[in-house]
């Protein structure tokens, strides 16, 4: 039996099979796959397509969108702030973003209670909405929030968990943005993060079109794969 750094050979070879498979039966377009221990990379390969209708092959240094992971992002520089004494836990949102009252204030109950630990937390009582703007707009930070601030608290702060993504992360974003004084979000992620960890090929938005692999999603794929990978 073959190993390398401590893993079987054969198991690694399964698993770069198994997705060059699910790439011929179109479960999956294409995917990158790395495993290293200890510093040593015993497994670094693309398979399939960045993009299967143009018939691009998938490159080892392709970049994807990773949505819902720049949760991790916002909230590693809202923590950060924290520790610099820019924001609390208990900082207001519309200590930092006034406009988050809306332009009614007869609609505006309970938004003076919402706090970062809130946001943090998804216990804000905002509407667990995804998007307040069309999914093709919510890339503009300014615009997003101007949207945010409109919405009405529907729940009480602090109180009921009600998960609200894009919303509640918007609003923290803009905050850090703000207290530091950044001209954008992107700006102050690449300054304050993504240079910091050596992460070159990461950023909020493209900035490698070559290399960046469109995202997409095939709502036909067979019960069976869905229910196995659930």
């Amino acid at each position: 039996m073959s190993f390398k750094a401590g893993f079987d050979a054969r198991a690694l070879e399964r698993v770069e099979s198994s997705l060059r498979e699910d790439v011929e039966r179109g479960l999956i377009d294409g995917a990158v796959i790395k495993v290293a221990r200890h510093g040593e990379v015993v497994l670094d390969s693309a398979v399939g397509y960045a993009d299967r209708h143009a018939a691009v092959p998938m490159r080892e240094d392709s970049v994807f969108k990773v949505l819902s992971l720049t949760k991790a992002f916002t909230t590693t520089l809202v923590l950060e702030a924290i520790d610099l004494g820019l924001l609390s836990l208990t900082t207001r949102v519309v200590d930092v973003i006034p406009e988050f009252w809306g332009r009614d204030l007869f609609r505006s109950g309970r938004k003076e209670r919402v706090n970062v630990g809130h946001l943090l937390t998804h216990r804000a009582g905002l509407s667990p909405t995804p998007q307040p703007l069309p999914y093709d707009r919510l890339h503009v930070l300014s615009e997003t929030i101007q949207a945010v601030c409109e919405l009405d608290v529907v729940g009480e702060p602090g109180k009921a968990f009600s998960y609200s993504p894009t919303v509640n992360h918007a609003l923290l974003g803009e905050m850090v943005r703000r207290v530091h004084g950044a001209e954008s979000f992107a700006d102050l992620l690449d300054k304050r993060l993504f240079r910091r960890l050596g992460m070159a090929s990461t950023s909020l938005g493209t900035n490698s079109p070559n290399r960046s692999a469109p995202c997409s999603v095939d709502f036909q794929l067979p019960r069976r794969w869905l229910v196995d990978q659930c």
